[in-house]
């Protein structure tokens, strides 16, 4: 319950940051968010997959490609159990 509250603060801050100049701030808050897949982080990181700096494009693509792959696993996992 306790991390939930932190997410909550911590979010609207990290989101606030995905339009930072910097595209290493993009990077960092992309990694961040990935950590904490929520719904408004995925899409979040998906608008990122067409910014202007192919760093932020490469970083977003891959948070994404692994979030996919950890989905296909607990899917398999799941219907394994089933």
């Amino acid at each position: 319950a306790e991390a939930l509250g932190f997410l909550d603060e911590v979010l609207p801050i990290l989101f606030k940051k995905l339009d930072d100049p910097e595209a290493s701030v993009r990077c960092a808050v992309i990694d961040a968010l990935g950590r904490s897949p929520t719904p408004e982080a995925v899409k979040a990181i998906q608008r990122l997959t067409t910014d202007p700096h192919r760093r932020v494009r490469d970083s977003a693509e891959s948070v994404i490609s692994k979030l996919s792959d950890q989905l296909k696993t607990a899917k398999s996992g799941i219907a394994k159990s089933a």
